[in-house]
């Protein structure tokens, strides 16, 4: 049981580290279309990854 438990808890991690690196992908994109004049990044966008890096801290 405990080793499922610690598998799930890896996989949470990992799922999470995941949409971090997705989220920063995006918002690096936004920030060098912006750059190129292009549409500025959401804010909506800058939160999330604030809060998906305080999760994965």
């Amino acid at each position: 049981m405990c080793a499922l438990l610690r598998d799930e808890a890896a996989a949470g991690r990992a799922a999470r580290a995941e949409r971090l690196n997705e989220a920063e992908r995006e918002l690096r994109r936004c920030r060098t279309a912006r750059a190129g004049g292009g549409e500025a990044p959401t804010a909506s966008l800058e939160r999330s990854v604030r809060a998906l890096r305080g999760a994965a801290a």
